[in-house]
């Protein structure tokens, strides 16, 4: 059992130190470090593992001062060292608090205490000490300090001010910022009821005096913070003025909340001015959510459906269900973006009407949330532009056919002059030089008459084909062909028909089979060839490269023209859209701008893909892909 003092309570540590030996050993085993200091050998010796931890040693032993006192926080060393060298003096014990800043190790606070040993004359030959780890302790103050500090600077400085008003509602307390902001000090309102102070604060609240102790009151009664807003005159702020029940009174805190009001007024006007353009009915708007629940909707998107906003009410609308099966995929691809970004790019789809009829939309929205759990979207009804290239298109389609009938008699008609005048020429080898000159410019007028009907022949056939394309009309030959021979055959002809162009062909030395219609292959080819041969100077070559990997082939078209611009990369595959500012080489000067188109939709139609590589000035590489036919994968 311990000893225990005339109080009744157990001596102090360091008087067991100093006078029993078992209290001595129990303390070794405790959770405190333990060192002596020997005057004699000028060092300390570390006397049990809790010790060695906080000095970071690997066992018990024996350290010199300098050792002793190497990772004290350079902010404490000083003051440290100074009060240890008073103590080895026999100036005073030595207790201290310092902090181990001790490298690759979190800090340690260490609370040191010392006592003195005597010799029989008196004099001090060592030092019993502690030393006690108040790390936590230490890191709890320091919390509590810092939370004390940001709560007084709330008080001062967050709100506009800070009264007290004890049980009976008189004031007892003001803060600085209120003194302030106020212009009052606590002589001014000590002592003062609520309904006074409010008075003396110049306020437009209209509140009564009655209504603001009706509020005081409600606040003790049911120990709940309350809140009321009033018109600052002198600042021309708005302010809100919160009641805290406190076991002595009440809190009374004051907030500006100007700017809120300022946002709620904008934001009111922002809603006046989306309610103006939803009831305009320029364009469908739709509030969904990402469930697709329609929430709210306006006539113009409701009468595109067929639908009223007693549907909307009853939660009988959701796009999910509105939505044909084949759109769902880019619905969520537009869900995801609209997670990622805040907003959804437009894009196309269809939805179905109330009779079951489909109608093409094109939309785009934004996020009401910052979880984007809930999105404006704005929603174009297409069908009528859809019928109008409907129309389009068969207006193209019978000009295609009523130009296409007298053109081919007129290439016919030529063509049949060409063989005449050359019969002509054949029989008759011995012509006068005028005759012979005569029918050779002739001859070269005819030549050119003909290669002109031809150009009106591809640009009517370019028609046709988009006609057929935007009436779901063009019929595919599907079949298994070997891509390396369309190109190879595309690339003779064009050799025959301009001898003196030079084209280089790449190819793999293989066949390469792929499933498409080898005519409209041949036709996209064709396409790239010609545009090359358009936009090239003759005396520069063009290369035709095909490359296979393990899935897809790719053809790629290789010109040294002058290049197609970022923007016109992306516009040439629409139709009737041409790169600008480019000159036109092989002198026709007629293009409608549907060639492209009309590779792209022909690729597409393929499971392929089209695209455009291409600095300015440094020529262009148009290229067409298609998968590999499955055994040849």
């Amino acid at each position: 059992m311990g000893q225990v003092g005339s109080n009744g309570l157990p001596p102090a540590p360091l008087a067991l130190l100093h006078d029993s030996q078992q209290a001595f050993f129990d303390m070794m085993i405790a959770e405190v470090g333990l060192w002596l200091w020997n005057k004699d050998s000028m060092t300390i010796t570390v006397l049990n593992e809790r010790m060695a931890t906080f000095l970071n040693l690997p066992e018990v032993q024996s350290i010199t001062l300098e050792s002793f006192f190497q990772d004290v926080h350079p902010d404490d060393y000083h003051r440290a060292w100074q009060t240890f060298n008073q103590a080895i003096m026999g100036q005073c014990e030595w207790s201290f608090e310092l902090r181990l800043a001790r490298e690759g190790r979190p800090q340690l606070w260490l609370s040191f205490q010392s006592q003195a040993v005597f010799n029989e004359q008196g004099e001090m030959i060592r030092l019993l000490g502690l030393a006690h780890d108040i790390t936590i302790q230490r890191e709890v103050e320091e919390r509590q300090a810092k939370e004390l500090k940001a709560l007084r600077f709330l008080l001062e400085n967050m709100t506009l001010g800070l009264l007290h008003f004890d049980t009976n509602w008189r004031c007892t307390y003001i803060n600085q910022q209120a003194e302030k902001v106020f212009h009052l000090n606590i002589e001014h309102v000590r002592g003062k009821y609520i309904s006074e102070v409010m008075q003396l604060l110049q306020s437009d609240t209209h509140l009564n005096e009655t209504e603001i102790v009706s509020i005081a009151r409600w606040t003790i009664k049911t120990q709940l913070p309350n809140d009321f807003e009033f018109f600052y005159v002198p600042l021309q702020r708005w302010l809100k003025a919160q009641f805290y029940p406190k076991d002595d009174g009440l809190m009374l805190c004051f907030i500006d909340i100007t700017r809120s009001r300022q946002t709620e007024q904008a934001l009111r006007a922002r809603e006046v001015k989306f309610r103006r353009l939803a009831d305009a009915n320029v364009i469908g708007i739709i509030v969904c959510n990402v469930h697709g629940e329609i929430i709210e909707a306006n006539n113009m998107f409701l009468n595109m459906l067929g639908y009223t906003h007693d549907d909307v009410m009853l939660e009988k609308l959701n796009w999910v269900t509105l939505t044909p099966p084949e759109y769902l995929d880019a619905d969520f691809q537009a869900l995801e973006q609209l997670k990622t970004s805040g907003v959804f790019p437009p894009y196309e789809k269809e939805f179905l009407t109330c009779s079951g009829e489909r109608i093409q939309v094109a939309l785009t929205g934004a996020a009401l949330d910052e979880q984007a759990e809930t999105c404006i979207a704005y929603v174009m009804d297409k069908t009528p532009q859809k019928e109008l290239e409907r129309h389009r298109a068969i207006l193209m389609s019978i000009l295609g056919h009523e130009l296409r009938t007298p053109l081919t008699a007129i290439s016919g008609t030529l063509q049949l002059v060409q063989r005449r005048v050359n019969r002509y020429k054949l029989k008759h080898q011995d012509l006068p030089e005028d005759v012979e000159r005569l029918l050779r410019i002739f001859s070269e007028a005819v030549e050119l008459s003909i290669r002109h009907t031809h150009i009106q022949n591809r640009l009517i056939h370019d028609m046709l084909d988009t006609a057929s394309l935007s009436l779901d009309k063009l019929r595919l030959n599907m079949q298994p062909c070997d891509f390396a021979r369309v190109i190879t055959e595309v690339a003779e002809d064009f050799q025959v028909i301009y001898p003196g162009q030079e084209i280089i062909l790449r190819m793999p030395g293989k066949e390469v089979m792929v499933v498409a219609d080898p005519d409209r292959l041949s036709q996209v080819i064709a396409n790239y060839l010609s545009n090359a041969l358009k936009y090239t100077q003759p005396n520069k070559p063009i290369v035709i490269e095909l490359m296979v990997d393990s899935d897809e082939a790719r053809c790629l078209v290789i010109d040294q023209g002058p290049g197609i611009s970022l923007e016109d990369q992306q516009r040439v595959w629409l139709p009737f859209k041409r790169a600008k500012d480019v000159k036109d080489w092989s002198g026709s000067g007629t293009n409608l701008g549907l060639g492209l188109y009309i590779c792209r939709v022909l690729m597409e139609l393929q499971r392929g893909s089209v695209g455009v590589e291409s600095i300015p000035n440094h020529g262009a590489t148009f290229w067409a892909s298609i998968p590999l036919a499955k055994e040849q994968i």
